[in-house]
């Protein structure tokens, strides 16, 4: 999960607590929270701010996900 830590739509503590709530309920699940620092809701749709976070995003799906 990607969250904008400037996010007025979705806080970042609601995200927060429900990455907690996966981790405590299901710890079997990969899991991986990263917080883009001063971006909104839907940042990720304009790809000059997902160039960031893309490699090691994919990177996770692929070595956690997609064995």
């Amino acid at each position: 999960m990607i969250h904008g830590d400037d996010d007025s739509v979705v806080y970042l503590r609601q995200a927060q607590t429900l990455v907690d709530l996966v981790k405590d309920k299901l710890p079997e699940t990969k899991l991986r929270f990263d917080v883009a620092k001063g971006h909104d809701h839907a940042f990720d749709v304009d790809p000059v701010f997902w160039r960031e976070y893309a490699g090691p995003a994919m990177e996770f799906l692929s070595s956690n996900w997609l064995q």
